[in-house]
């Protein structure tokens, strides 16, 4: 058995790597990324297409810093507060007050709550100025100006009055006390002092504007606010893009099931000898004739385990998978057949004794097979059976395996204990004398990743061949299977992936001096045909 080579050591992939399989993953997704961008866009599209038309009205308002209350509480006029920009964001915040909404709908007799007042209007500070625009929507253009100057006009009145309050509050302290002044105290210099701090008062309140003032009144919106159709479009269309992406690689990321050849050999770390395709519609997997993707892949196929054996005599060569169902079987007589080709002798052991399928593959009757070699009954020579490579019908009548293209040993009866059948020394002894009889022996086993039988093989082999279905075989089971076959240091080959993509043409169909272009059907020939001579008869 040659020595197995060292495991490859893993590789941190590099930027342009995870690109590649980046996009590779999108491509495979392509329409489901297509089909949710149609739908995320036409969604947008009609939603806006279908929404009422509203109209934005603006009043704007101008922020003041100073206020006639400011000198009287000690402030020099322009000193600018400790935090401005908190002061200004206090001032926009109190527009959307309730009681600002409650005062709008009182002056407008509307029946509106508050909040769905609240709801239409939009505060913004212009740029770094002290500018504030007040914006309503609204379906009525007319209703949306009403309400942006209300709003307007009544914080203005609002902040005016919480403004007037505090000085109302200190002139009337300082007229009850000149009120309880006597007429010599009101006219003494403390009396004199009080009652120019009450005009003072007085003249503050009737100048207190509440630190705002409006600087233009709602104009009535002319066309709708509206974000127009084409901007709508767009935005759903990068929005679409983004979920579908996003979606995608989700949906990749939870698929576990090995998707191209490429992951398949990345996965598998292993050299890919061959891709089969799907079997055409009708066989039912089995091979047919006719079928040249298949011929041609197997072909391939043969020549690679040929060449990456480099030897003359292949011996002994295990085919096994991860999963159930992943095409082996399908493989080994595949290869069979293409060996042949090659001027090998092949004989195929069928050494899955849980699920035997060659009876029923090829229509043979059902013999001894390996089971009965196993517990030394019967010979070799009696239980194999000679098929045709190219038609798969049996090749002699005495079912004798000399001269035949390939020969095929069935498993038999189902034993009830099948790993300890193939466990047996005699196993060895069977494949031995299969070696003497033909170059290669192809032995197609139960799946190393549900059972342990094909591990048991192991040692009387010269080669393993992993087979992986393309949308079936998952990355956990390849794991586990390719840390068991590690763990006996298998001689692994290489990797077999079926369930491909069909060719779209034929070398062979094509004419090659036109390079690779159909060749054009002959003209008709010009010459005339000349009528056949009547045949003449002699008398006996």
């Amino acid at each position: 058995m040659p020595a197995q080579p060292p495991s490859p050591e893993v590789q941190v992939p590099t930027p342009a790597e995870r690109l590649h399989e980046l996009s590779r993953m999108l491509r495979r997704r392509w329409l489901l990324i297509a089909f949710m961008v149609v739908l995320v866009t036409g969604a947008a599209l009609a939603s806006n297409l279908r929404a009422p038309d509203e109209y934005d009205a603006t009043a704007k308002l101008l922020l003041r810093e100073n206020e006639p209350i400011e000198a009287l509480l000690g402030r020099t006029p322009g000193s600018a507060p400790a935090d401005p920009e908190r002061e200004a964001n206090t001032k926009v915040a109190l527009i959307k007050l309730e009681a600002v909404a409650d005062r709008v709908a009182r002056k407008l007799s509307l029946r509106l709550p508050a909040e769905e007042l609240l709801v239409k209007v939009s505060t913004e500070v212009e740029a770094t100025s002290d500018i504030v625009a007040i914006t309503v929507r609204d379906r009525d253009p007319d209703q949306a100006a009403r309400l942006a100057t209300a709003f307007a006009q009544e914080y203005v009145a609002f902040r005016r009055g919480s403004a007037r309050s505090s000085i109302d509050e200190a002139a009337e302290l300082a007229r009850s006390r000149l009120r309880s002044l006597t007429p010599e105290e009101q006219a003494s210099e403390e009396g004199r002092q009080l009652e120019g701090r009450l005009r003072e008062l007085e003249i503050a309140a009737s100048l207190q504007t509440g630190g705002v003032e409006v600087v233009r009144l709602a104009a009535i919106p002319r066309s709708p606010a509206t974000t127009p159709p084409l901007l709508i479009g767009l935005l759903g269309l990068f929005l679409g893009l983004v979920l579908a992406v996003f979606v995608a690689l989700i949906l990749e990321f939870a698929d576990r099931r090995l998707k191209d050849e490429e992951e398949a050999q990345a996965v598998f770390e292993l050299p890919l000898l061959g891709t089969i395709p799907r079997p055409s519609r009708g066989s039912g997997g089995v091979i047919l004739d006719g079928d040249r993707d298949l011929e041609e892949a197997y072909g391939t196929l043969a020549a690679n385990v040929v060449f990456s054996i480099r030897s003359r005599e292949l011996g002994a060569l295990m085919i096994t998978s991860a999963r159930a169902e992943d095409g082996k079987t399908s493989v080994a007589l595949g290869l069979a057949r293409a060996l042949k080709t090659l001027g090998q002798r092949v004989i195929v052991v069928e050494a899955d004794l849980h699920h035997p399928r060659f009876v029923q593959t090829f229509d043979i009757e059902q013999r001894g097979g390996l089971s009965s070699l196993l517990a030394e009954v019967g010979t070799l020579e009696d239980e194999l059976v000679a098929l045709d490579a190219y038609s798969g019908n049996r090749a002699t009548k005495d079912g004798s395996h000399r001269g035949a293209s390939v020969s095929i040993l069935s498993a038999g009866p189902v034993p009830p204990n099948p790993s300890a059948m193939l466990a047996r020394p005699v196993m060895g002894s069977i494949l031995d004398e299969c070696r003497q009889l033909a170059d290669v022996v192809l032995i197609d086993t139960a799946p190393v990743g549900l059972v342990h039988e094909p591990l048991t093989l192991v040692n009387h082999v010269d080669g393993v061949l992993l087979v992986s279905r393309l949308q079936w075989t998952k990355r956990d089971a390849v794991r586990r299977t390719m840390r068991l076959l590690r763990q006996v240091n298998a001689p692994v080959m290489g990797l077999v992936v079926t369930g491909g993509e069909r060719q779209q043409g034929y070398y062979g169909d094509l004419d090659t001096r036109h390079y690779g272009r159909p060749q054009p059907k002959p003209k008709p020939s010009l010459r005339l045909k000349r009528k056949p001579k009547p045949k003449t008869t002699t008398p006996a």
